[in-house]
């Protein structure tokens, strides 16, 4: 049985609408607890209260200022950025809306500092990071340090193609929560980080990623990195992906799946310091580039390439060019 709220008439269960009012089934006679259909609009604007706000993008354009999230803020001003929890019934002096549909919901205000400026990103209870992260946190030239807190959800990206570029003095980034399944281009995403000693990247879901061009390219300090588990099976271009990563000692690509890769050339340039490297599996049927693959690879023994499909390269230029200690079989 259920009872009208309007005119307190039993009726049965069976029944959509009043045998006594023709008002809408609206109760629960157990407890009498309400169980009004509510409108559309309403259960949605009750859902956005509940979900995360989203951030801004921030992607910079070829003429573009680098300035800090539509601020007049220039982006080598600030040494750290901080994820922060706040209250927006006190919103900080100087503070800015940098919400995606600038509903008050996500400010960022900075603290001055003898090292510089500290950029505070704050709001309720975290913020979804945008589908567009590209250049986000690009070039942070003095940032040293990022700290997410938790507060930073990524499960909406799709594109991280340059997010922390030319981050120069980063010796240290913490992406274990980062969500990547939807991330379809990273193209760039460390680029240039030449100080860059930790990086944790083995938890990344890679399956989406069609675009990894230059991923790390230039991180001259980074001494291992785990892409064992790297889900390569999407990607098309490797160009330039781990080149002049001088420093790195060793690197498991074995289990990389390279057949829509068209791109490797650069792929391992300048990687001095590598004594061994695992590309026996790699299919190479639709690659047309393998110029300076391996260029410069001082310190690499030996590498198995009998089973490259050549047919389709157009540029093999220098590809073992200074490969001092190396023997192909």
């Amino acid at each position: 049985m259920w009872k009208c709220v309007r005119c307190n008439k039993e009726n049965q269960d069976s029944a959509e609408k009043c045998i006594n009012c023709g008002h809408g089934k609206t109760m629960d006679y157990t407890g009498h607890r309400s169980v009004s259909r509510l409108r559309p609009e309403i259960i949605n604007n009750w859902k956005k209260q509940k979900e995360k706000p989203m951030l801004m993008a921030d992607w910079i354009a070829a003429d573009d200022d680098v300035i800090v999230l539509g601020s007049k803020l220039s982006r080598e001003k600030v040494h750290e950025i901080d994820f922060v929890k706040m209250n927006l019934a006190s919103i900080p002096s100087g503070a800015w809306d940098v919400s995606e549909d600038q509903s008050g919901t996500i400010w960022a205000w900075v603290k001055e500092t003898p090292e510089g400026y500290i950029l505070y990103i704050g709001s309720e209870k975290g913020v979804y990071a945008n589908k567009n992260c590209e250049d986000l946190f690009y070039y942070y030239l003095n940032v040293k340090k990022i700290s997410f807190n938790n507060l930073f959800d990524t499960s909406r990206v799709t594109n991280m193609a340059g997010m922390f570029a030319n981050c120069e003095s980063l010796i240290e980034l913490d992406l274990s929560n980062f969500n990547t399944k939807n991330v379809t281009s990273m193209e760039g995403m460390f680029s240039e980080c030449k100080t860059l000693q930790v990086l944790d990247v083995s938890r990344f879901d890679t399956s989406s990623v069609e675009d990894m061009f230059g991923m790390f390219s230039g991180c001259k300090n980074l001494k291992s990195l785990d892409v064992s588990r790297f889900d390569t099976s999407s990607v098309e271009d490797m160009y330039s992906m781990f080149s002049e990563c001088e420093s790195l000692e060793e690197l498991d690509v074995s289990g990389f799946d390279t057949r829509n890769v068209t791109n490797m050339g650069h792929m391992f340039g300048g990687c001095e310091s590598l004594k061994e490297l695992d590309v026996g599996k790699f299919k190479t049927d639709k690659v047309k580039n393998m110029s300076f693959m391996f260029f410069n690879c001082k310190n690499l023994k030996s590498l198995g390439v009998s089973r490259f499909n050549s047919a389709n390269v157009e540029d093999a230029k220098w590809m073992f060019s200074g490969c001092e200690k190396l023997k192909i079989y």
